[in-house]
């Protein structure tokens, strides 16, 4: 906003175009500084996030997509029409997803409503064994 004041101004006082031309690039130029310091401040803002995730113990996104990933065959769609079940990565229990509610009986689900990586991991089981049959499954997560 203020760059645009500065212009207004400078076309009131009627200065000559070379003038109003050097200061239209050096107000682009200021943009672009500040657009190429934004990027390096928002990935470092993601980095310290994530540090500080890890250290309170609360999975990240990412590191839930990546253990969905591996359970994918691990997911048994019941005959109901709404859940599944998802052998655990131990493999001692298996959770119970509905994956109309995105709802799931894992202490992830339960205690930082999340979207936990059962869910998913019944997502993608989906999304692949539909596509496979020709019909399109949008993804809800």
């Amino acid at each position: 906003m203020a760059n645009n004041h500065i212009y207004s101004i400078m076309q009131e006082q009627q200065m000559d175009s070379v003038a109003v031309e050097n200061t239209q690039a050096l107000i682009r130029k200021d943009l672009l500084l500040e657009a190429d310091e934004i990027s390096p401040a928002k990935i470092k803002l993601q980095q310290i996030e994530e540090q500080i995730a890890a250290l309170k113990g609360v999975k990240s996104d990412t590191e839930r997509d990546i253990k969905a990933e591996q359970l994918v065959e691990n997911v048994e769609i019941l005959a109901n029409g709404k859940t599944a079940l998802v052998k655990s990565q131990t493999g001692t229990k298996y959770y119970t997803v509905n994956y109309i509610t995105n709802t799931c009986d894992c202490p992830d689900h339960i205690h930082r409503k999340v979207q936990c990586k059962h869910i998913r991991a019944t997502h993608l089981f989906l999304s692949r064994h539909v596509e496979n049959m020709g019909v399109t499954f949008a993804s809800i997560y």
